[in-house]
């Protein structure tokens, strides 16, 4: 990819709401544009491997991040440690708050997310992690489909300021 000058964080915001950038370019040019405009402030979970494979395609420095809510499959972590060995990287795992997770276990039960809709469950194992992982970043980029949530993601546009 190649991208003349300087991207500034008011154009990277712009870009969210011009749906004619966003057509005729790829995914890997809006990465490299998101890189450059934000340097390494830029995070992905590691599940998103595509991203990560776009961001190390730029050449720009970037971080990378993924929520460990305490209940994924050993099959995962397998996944991390490739992602980490393939791309040369460290990826920061943000876990749940031990204290919150005791006491949505002792009160709700150990699948408590089959009952309530995931609510109370979510908020502790991602929600918290995430806006903790966020804090002080000027952006982030995440794989997030529209399908895995439809009554809260059904409607998330390409980029989102």
């Amino acid at each position: 990819m190649t991208v003349h000058g300087s991207v500034s964080y008011k154009q990277l915001r712009s870009f969210s709401s011009s749906t004619a950038y966003l057509i005729h370019h790829t995914h890997k040019e809006l990465v490299g544009v998101s890189l450059m405009s934000i340097h390494s402030g830029l995070c992905s979970g590691a599940e998103d491997v595509a991203l990560i494979e776009y961001a190390k395609l730029t050449g720009r420095p970037f971080r990378v991040f993924s929520l460990d809510t305490g209940r994924l499959n050993p099959e995962t972590y397998q996944l991390f440690d490739k992602v980490e060995k393939h791309y040369g990287i460290h990826i920061k795992y943000m876990f749940p708050e031990a204290s919150e997770v005791q006491d949505l276990v002792r009160t709700k039960g150990l699948f408590s997310f089959y009952e309530d809709g995931h609510q109370e469950c979510c908020r502790v194992r991602k929600v918290r992690p995430l806006r903790r992982a966020l804090k002080g970043l000027k952006a982030w980029i995440t794989g997030q489909r529209k399908d895995q949530s439809p009554g809260t993601r059904a409607s998330i546009p390409v980029v989102q300021v």
